[in-house]
């Protein structure tokens, strides 16, 4: 376990370097484009059973290279489900009709595949300069980690020990990052989950007690910014935490506890540090419950 978690942490911080080498206009407009691809992956990956808006996004992700090819009638008798199921199902993704569903479909593919040849380039190109800024990002993360008072982290233990259920919320990236934590507290018994969608987040907030642990995450200081989401979750009876680089924000007022895990510099954004203090979490987590 303690060697897979290196791996992910070092092939993590790899995978952030690029998308931050990539964050200019290139990866702008990779973001835009790929939004209906991933929405598709998304009503696939949070399904519970296969319902008839799952069988129609795994045809389209399937045939989303040959969807100009085929009509709705084509997909209909290809795959047994009414016309009628298909436009409805567009819409919900906020298409009027077919035609302009397939247009985008086509521009995710065009777009994915641009910055994926421009990604591939630049890799073999700067492939030694890559390795060498990640390891100095990662080893700066060590060191600014060094400050962390031992108390604050063992307080944050705490609480994960004391709350059943346990919500995380913060952008996809940083929700990636807490996967593995959501896998040891799961271990232990604990009701996870890690949102990254607004909707989603706001609909979560008002379902909240005194019972439940809140952790929202701000790693580029940029997510938590929609008034609605600051107004619910102030009014919310929920144990509320920030993990965050800026604790001089005003919508930070809400909160029951704020903890600053680094310092924000232009172009840092927090990813390996909110690795590191992932690592620490979960490590001390984990070795309470093997010594219990």
């Amino acid at each position: 376990m303690k060697f897979l978690f290196y791996f992910l942490l070092v092939e993590s911080a790899c995978i952030i370097y690029n998308i931050c080498y990539l964050r200019g206009n290139s990866m702008a407009k990779y973001n835009k484009n790929n939004i209906l691809i991933g929405n598709l992956l998304d009503i696939v990956n949070k399904a519970s059973h296969e319902t008839t808006d799952v069988l129609i996004a795994k045809i389209f992700l399937e045939n989303r290279y040959n969807l100009n090819e085929l009509s709705l009638d084509d997909l209909s008798n290809q795959y047994y489900i009414s016309q009628a199921s298909i436009s409805r199902f567009i819409k919900k993704l906020g298409y009027k009709n077919y035609n302009t569903f397939k247009y985008d479909v086509a521009s995710s593919n065009e777009k994915m595949e641009s910055v994926h040849a421009i990604q591939d380039r630049d890799r073999i190109n700067d492939a030694i300069a890559i390795k060498e800024e990640v390891i100095y990002r990662i080893n700066e993360a060590y060191q600014k980690m060094n400050d962390l008072n031992v108390n604050d982290v063992l307080h944050i233990v705490d609480l994960l020990n004391k709350y059943q259920n346990i919500i995380f919320f913060g952008s996809e990236l940083s929700m990636a990052m807490c996967k593995i934590l959501q896998l040891g507290l799961v271990t232990l018994g604990k009701n996870v989950y890690t949102i990254y969608d607004k909707n989603y987040q706001n609909e979560m907030i008002n379902k909240m007690s005194e019972n439940d642990l809140l952790i929202c995450i701000s790693i580029e200081d940029r997510w938590f910014h929609i008034q609605e989401s600051i107004n619910n979750l102030k009014e919310s009876t929920s144990y509320k935490m920030m993990w965050t680089l800026n604790s001089s924000k005003d919508h930070l007022e809400g909160f029951d506890d704020i903890f600053v895990f680094g310092k924000q510099v232009f172009d840092n954004y927090g990813y390996h540090e909110l690795m590191v203090l992932i690592m620490i979490v979960y490590r001390i987590l984990m070795n309470h419950s093997n010594n219990e």
